[in-house]
């Protein structure tokens, strides 16, 4: 009985030693499968590099713009229109045909 026993001992070893040999395996496939689709942080994607592109190109624009306006007018001011003529000081004179006191003269 002691060889059928040893024989079952050794048949449940090798078992044993070939499911941790093939568990190993798989862990191993499956970590090199992860690695190799693993996709970079946010922060490194082509697309987050094009959209700070397109905002600088935007911030310079604005300021190449700002700079312009600010360069050759008022930016409130309607070019279409003549500027209002100088105010003149004015003496106070009663709209037409309201009576003015007399001063007694």
């Amino acid at each position: 009985m002691s060889n059928t026993s040893t024989a079952k001992e050794n048949y449940q070893a090798a078992q044993q030693s070939h499911y941790q040999a093939a568990q190993q395996s798989h862990y191993q496939a499956t970590r090199s499968l992860l690695q190799q689709h693993q996709e970079p942080p946010p922060s490194e994607s082509p697309l987050s590099h094009e959209m700070e592109d397109v905002v600088n190109q935007i911030t310079a624009l604005a300021a190449q713009a700002q700079a312009q306006a600010h360069g050759t007018s008022d930016s409130n001011a309607n070019l279409f229109c003549p500027p209002p003529e100088p105010k003149k000081p004015k003496l106070f004179s009663p709209p037409p045909g309201v009576a003015v006191p007399s001063t007694g003269q």
